[in-house]
């Protein structure tokens, strides 16, 4: 049983960075993150099923704990958000971060710590090596123009399946969706590469030399992602790595100090000439487009994200719920940038990010399971400084710790510039349990203590107990029933990207239906609230037929039923009151009820008391009021218009649809009076 649980780790670390699908709304991270969920309840039942027959002994480090508290605080923050379905579930799309996700990561270190060692562990490594490599040979076509995966999804060899924001020639991003994503699964790896060069390095094994050309890949790699946290990340551990190495003031062993400094040294001379070699491939911008600085419009998500925790110092807006709250503490200069109107779902530093979602509450969990993981690393560390005759006669064993080490910092400095992914967390859970299964087979060697361990066993039984068949079938059908909602998940997501395909082809029908068998398998509320919006457009296109009155007023009420639902799971949402006032928009336009508009511009009016410092939110207002004095000649909407259009303006002066307004509505007669 172990060994088939250890197969399944083999898979989960092969897998999850290269699966991804055309067929679904993301995807990337959706895909990931599904394929993270299946094999984490699998692994679940295989140990529990071990567990009932052969009653092993438990090991239970004090540092889950920690992991078992910060889930706690996650619950309790999730019980005060602002949308609960999306503090459990994630994110859409993403779903990373969520509750259940949390729970998934946990559960996958536990078992982890009880059914791995040392040489099981390197191995595990090695596959998680050899897919990075994977990773980047699909992506190096892209980089001379020949993306492997367009001629995956479209049988064009081409790059032309992406859109300007994703160009592999200029950024590469392989299968992981993103080059910060990418270039942070990259320098993780980049450090784990180096003990495996140092080892065969040690022990004059031929494979080094594929070991050299990995390292060679990766930083090649790390240079086309031309993601600067990346690169932050890499010179911020490997700094730690040498002033650690070298603090250990070792006068022997010279051929030891020598591959190690050779391996740093030629990873920052690289880097640094690859950094300033970028410069000279900078992505051109047309000239018509002003393209804010991207560290500057990360300054701004932070500064909101700040204001954002002081709104919600205690237990935050709930896990996940960036992408909503934002809009309640957007910075004015945000709106003067090239993003202007995008969605940031995440706050671009993961520590931001948990103190302005999950309060200051969250936040100290989080840096608790960060500060704990430390403390296993300097357990070792400090025992090395202890020993150091018996350092050198363990001296690979010893850098492989350390290496881990660089890894784990790699992650906190692309979280602390950027946000974690799916595959990025797999390792930030699982390097702690690595460090500790590392430790348990040093305290067999006697470098490390019991004490040191920082845990305790738990004996289950001394006699050997009969199997539990009921037990056993419990957990057969509990997985059966857990991997069935997994599915079920999937499945809704693919009809949910089919019903974006219809509705691009303007066949709101199928659109809706696609909407409604989702909803079937699995509630999401923005299922719901596209559902709201299809047949509002349903509605309107069907209004043009005289014998359709009946399904027009029907489509009608659905729609409004649906929107209702929506807001009543996430009554803060201001993308789902923008929803209903552009479907009250189109329903004036079915029915010429005056009270419909009304409806329409007083929804948009209400967006901008939730999102104060959104320009989009003004300009609507203004739109719907303009409309409103046209219909109705009441100069007081057309005060209203005019007054919204320029506070729009004012949030952003490059606003060319809000000056056009703005023109129109001064030379109207009732202006010119």
């Amino acid at each position: 049983m172990i060994r088939i649980i250890r197969l399944f780790y083999y898979t989960l670390f092969a897998l999850t960075p290269l699966v991804m699908s055309s067929a679904t709304t993301e995807m990337f991270e959706f895909n990931k993150i599904m394929g993270i969920y299946a094999i984490a309840i699998i692994i679940g039942a295989l140990y529990s099923l071990h567990y009932l027959i052969n009653r092993p002994t438990i090991f239970f480090p004090k540092v889950l704990y920690l992991f078992g508290i910060f889930f706690v605080l996650m619950g309790i923050s999730t019980y005060f958000s602002i949308d609960p379905h999306t503090s459990i579930y994630g994110y859409y799309g993403r779903w990373n971060g969520g509750l259940v996700s949390i729970v998934a990561y946990v559960s996958l270190l536990f078992v982890f710590i009880q059914t791995f060692d040392r040489d099981h562990l390197k191995k595990l490594l090695l596959v998680s090596v050899g897919t990075s490599a994977l990773v980047i040979l699909w992506a190096l076509p892209g980089w001379f123009g020949y993306d492997l995966s367009c001629l995956l999804f479209t049988g064009n060899l081409t790059n032309s399946c992406w859109t300007a924001q994703f160009a592999p020639h200029i950024r590469m991003f392989s299968t992981l969706g993103q080059p910060n994503w990418l270039g942070a699964y990259l320098a993780i790896h980049l450090f784990i590469g180096m003990y495996f060069l140092y080892e065969s390095l040690k022990s004059k094994l031929l494979h080094r030399y594929l070991i050299l050309a990995y390292l060679i890949l990766n930083l090649f790699a790390l240079y086309a992602t031309k993601s600067k946290s990346s690169w932050y990340g890499v010179a911020l551990a490997l700094s730690i790595g040498l002033i650690l190495f070298f603090s250990f003031k070792i006068r022997k062993n010279i051929r030891s100090v020598s591959i190690i400094g050779s391996i740093a040294t030629l990873v920052l001379v690289t880097g640094v000439i690859l950094t300033f070699g970028s410069s000279l491939f900078t992505q051109k911008v047309p000239e018509h487009l002003d393209v804010t600085d991207s560290f500057i419009i990360r300054t701004y998500v932070w500064q909101g994200a700040i204001n954002l925790w002081k709104q919600y110092p205690v237990f935050g807006s709930g896990p996940e719920t960036f992408a909503y709250a934002y809009f309640f503490t957007k910075p004015i200069e945000h709106s003067r940038t090239s993003e202007w109107d995008f969605v940031y779902n995440k706050a671009h530093n993961e520590f931001l990010h948990y103190l302005a979602t999950t309060g200051i509450v969250g936040f100290m969990g989080y840096v608790g399971i960060i500060g704990g993981t430390f403390h296993l690393f300097s357990s070792t560390v400090s025992q090395l400084l202890r020993n150091r005759k018996k350092w050198f006669e363990h001296v690979t064993e010893d850098f492989f710790g350390i290496c881990l080490l660089l890894s784990y910092i790699s992650i906190l400095a692309t979280n602390f510039f950027g946000f974690s992914t799916s595959t990025i967390q797999l390792f930030f859970y699982l390097i702690p349990g690595m460090i500790i299964v590392y430790s348990k087979k040093k305290c067999h060697a006697e470098l490390v203590s019991a004490s040191q361990l920082s845990g305790f066993r738990i004996k289950s039984s001394t006699v050997r107990l009969r199997p539990n068949r009921s037990g056993m079938t419990m957990i057969v059908l509990f997985t059966i029933m857990l991997l069935s909602y997994v599915g079920r998940i999937y499945y809704a997501d693919r009809l949910y990207a089919r019903a974006q395909s219809e509705r691009a082809a303007e066949d709101y029908q199928s659109a809706s239906h696609s909407l409604v068998q989702a909803l079937k398998l699995k509630y999401e509320h923005v299922y719901e609230d596209k559902l709201s919006t299809y047949m509002a457009h349903f509605a309107f296109i069907s209004s043009f037929a005289e014998d359709d009155s009946s399904l027009v007023t029907n489509m009608i009420n659905q729609s409004k039923l649906y929107n209702a639902k929506a807001l009543d799971h996430s009554f803060k949402n201001v993308q789902y009151w923008r929803s209903k006032a552009r479907n009250y928009y189109l329903y004036y336009q079915i029915t010429h009820n005056i009270q419909d508009l009304i409806t329409a511009a007083d929804t948009m009016k209400y967006t901008t008391k939730l999102a104060p410092n959104d320009a989009q939110g003004y300009y609507m207002t203004a739109l719907f009021n303009s409309v409103l004095f046209s219909e109705t000649k009441d100069v007081i909407y057309q005060k209203e218009a005019l007054s919204f259009v320029k506070q729009a303006l004012m949030l952003r002066p490059q606003y060319v649809e809000a000056s056009e307004l703005l023109g129109g509505i001064e030379a109207s007669p009732s202006s010119r009076e």
